[in-house]
């Protein structure tokens, strides 16, 4: 299969899975797509659901202090990474503040295509000078670009002066008053600030053990081939280069898998609208893509194209409005089979193998679910003996749109491409 089931991590415990009525894709507005009247259900897929999932709870693996001159100083910022009775410090008056500590790199490690749901910060802290601490947090945000973001979620309440105790903030629901893409959850520089205040008359010391938190989201998915590109993330999107034109990785009119697609408008004249993305170079390549268009093509286009670096290898072509043929360059093209993708999404998959002459194939395959595979074309006379590393996405029919969608790169077949 393309994707496995949802990740569980259980670095501290392991997270439980709900499951819910399921989730509906490839619904399509024909109004956009197509022109038509009315709306069609393309498939519904009806998929597992989860509840949440956490990283576990992670350590800071940078620490420091941001020191605005104002305050009292910390000294040794960097005992909050563990939990070891080994402390950072600051020796406070009354109603003096200290300055901030800065923890980031927590190294969270969360899955692409997740949504997150919600954050806990926990903060291992006492006081020592009193039997009862006067000393307690001040500000407690979260930390991304550069600066503080969202609210301010100290706790409030006075630390233990006798032992050390874990103060909670946040929770599985709790986004600290911003939104947050996995992209952001992942940064190295994301983290937290963290300063305190002194309470009572007499001096005390604060002493913070540990700083340490946990990411709840849910989704995200784990490729089981080669690579995975569903355009649903910052990553999949900086996958790809605009060969021509302006193709857009971020449309949501028409989304086979998951919410977002790449949209090829094609233009009269050209360029093409194009996009290529890298590949791994191997002696056979496959790979396979969902495409749907919203108009017949009236005339022959190449619409995949198949290179190592600027040497074209092999050409998946649209003849004649539905009928579709492969090349391997320097060889025969293959004959045609019927695959109407404006009426219908279909998944299409290629293989390429290299040749050492006279014998680089190409060979296709269509199916409407992704596991059935037909239209079987090949040609096996080509005359390249390179191997593909450049895959390019091509409109230039100038009254069409094409949609690719759910590209995956693998070293052998593709068996299932949903």
């Amino acid at each position: 299969m393309r994707r496995l089931a949802f990740i569980i991590f259980s670095l501290i415990f392991t997270a439980s899975v709900v499951y819910g009525s399921g989730k509906v894709i490839g619904v399509e507005d024909p109004a956009k797509v197509a022109g038509t009247a009315s709306a069609k259900v393309l498939g519904v897929i009806i998929t597992p659901v989860s509840a949440t999932y956490d990283t576990g709870l992670h350590n800071p693996g940078t620490t420091s202090e941001i020191d605005s001159g104002s305050y009292i100083d910390w000294a040794n910022t960097d005992n909050v990474r563990t939990s070891n009775d080994a402390w950072a410090t600051a020796a406070l008056d009354r109603d003096e503040q200290t300055e901030t500590i800065l923890a980031t790199n927590f190294g969270f490690g969360v899955p692409g295509g997740a949504t997150i749901l919600g954050i806990l910060v926990q903060v291992e802290a006492r006081t020592s000078g009193l039997a009862s601490g006067a000393i307690r947090e001040y500000n407690l945000q979260m930390y991304r670009d550069g600066a503080a973001v969202g609210d301010n979620l100290a706790t409030g309440g006075n630390w233990s002066g006798s032992y050390d105790t874990v103060y909670d903030s946040g929770g599985s629901t709790n986004m600290w008053g911003t939104t947050w893409t996995v992209a952001q959850i992942n940064n190295p520089g994301t983290g937290v600030i963290f300063s305190a205040k002194e309470q009572n008359t007499a001096d005390e010391t604060a002493q913070i053990d540990h700083i340490k938190a946990t990411v709840y989201y849910s989704g995200g998915v784990v490729c089981s081939y080669v690579q995975c590109n569903g355009f649903e993330t910052e990553g999949d999107d900086a996958s790809w280069a605009t060969v021509s034109g302006t193709p857009d990785y971020d449309n949501t009119d028409f989304s086979p898998e998951g919410l977002e697609s790449m949209k090829l408008v094609g233009t009269n004249p050209g360029p093409a609208a194009s996009a290529s993305i890298t590949i791994a170079e191997r002696a056979e390549t496959w790979i396979s893509f969902q495409i749907r268009a919203n108009d017949n093509n009236e005339g022959d286009e190449d619409v995949v194209l198949l290179y190592n670096d600027s040497t074209l290898l092999g050409t998946l072509t649209c003849n004649s409005e539905t009928d579709w043929s492969v090349t391997a360059e320097g060889g025969t093209e293959s004959g045609e089979d019927d695959v109407n993708i404006n009426t219908a999404t279909w998944y299409m998959k290629l293989r390429f193998k290299q040749g050492t002459g006279a014998n680089a194939e190409l060979e296709f395959w269509a199916s409407s679910d992704g596991t059935n595979w037909a239209h079987n074309l090949s040609s096996t006379d080509g005359t390249s003996t390179a191997q593909v590393n450049k895959v390019v996405f091509q409109n230039s029919h100038d009254t069409e749109i094409l949609w690719i969608d759910n590209f995956i790169e693998n070293s052998a077949d593709i068996t299932d491409a949903r």
